[in-house]
């Protein structure tokens, strides 16, 4: 297990030195590399504007705790996990430097990579015996990776993506696991962010739950900021 890390972290410094010529630009503190080779640049921007109006929203409604009306008991349950929540979300509207170093947004780019290159790039969007992945997240590098399955999601979640309640009082729940709210380039992008800077990320040894009944379901004494509650709860 400890060879197979190390060999994975190998990878990953090898990414990141390969990709130190490629194209860059900047969105307030985000770094945005190798996009325009993709011709993805400026969706990244537009994206990464409509995130940080997103949150700064939430932010304004996270001042009324489980008093708000928009679902923070529903997955959050109490208070106890406002001040952490505030702090995470806060951070992802500023791009708060990681290790000292602004956070990376990386285009992937298969059709220009070879060797150790795309090697790292199939263990990244590509993993054997997954499903390919939309994005990854890096916390240890501070890098989020859109892989090309990213581009093929929608941009927004439509009226229709909102999740329904159904049951008695009492006994209500999601109607869905909220997959088509889920599956949009912004819900994608603001969940990888809570993996970046979700301070607990390495007390999480529970897979990590992706439906929305699931989430509501789970203990947040234990998972104090899952990112598919705080993707939803958006």
């Amino acid at each position: 297990m400890q060879w197979t890390i190390f060999v994975y972290l190998v990878h990953l410094i090898t990414w990141q030195t390969h990709q130190a010529h490629a194209d860059s630009s900047t969105s307030g503190n985000y770094t945005i590399k190798n996009c325009q080779r993709v011709f993805r640049d400026t969706d990244v921007h537009q994206l990464l504007a409509q995130s940080r109006e997103t949150i700064r929203l939430v932010l304004s409604d996270l001042k009324l705790g489980i008093a708000s009306p928009h679902g923070f008991r529903t997955f959050f349950k109490s208070n106890t996990n406002l001040q952490t929540v505030n702090q995470v979300f806060g951070a992802i509207a500023q791009g708060e430097n990681i290790s000292g170093k602004p956070p990376i947004l990386e285009c992937a780019a298969p059709e220009y990579y070879k060797g150790p290159e795309l090697e790292t790039y199939r263990k990244l969007c590509t993993p054997p015996g997954r499903k390919p992945s939309h994005a990854t997240s890096l916390p240890t590098l501070g890098a989020i990776v859109l892989c090309p399955g990213f581009w093929e999601t929608s941009d927004f979640p439509g009226e229709e993506a909102c999740l329904d309640v159904v049951g008695r009082r009492g006994r209500r729940k999601f109607a869905d696991s909220g997959v088509e709210l889920r599956n949009t380039k912004l819900a994608i992008l603001l969940h990888e962010l809570v993996h970046l800077y979700n301070p607990l990320n390495a007390a999480m040894t529970t897979p990590e739950v992706y439906d929305a009944r699931e989430s509501v379901r789970a203990k947040c004494t234990e998972f104090p900021l899952l990112p598919v509650g705080g993707e939803l709860r958006i």
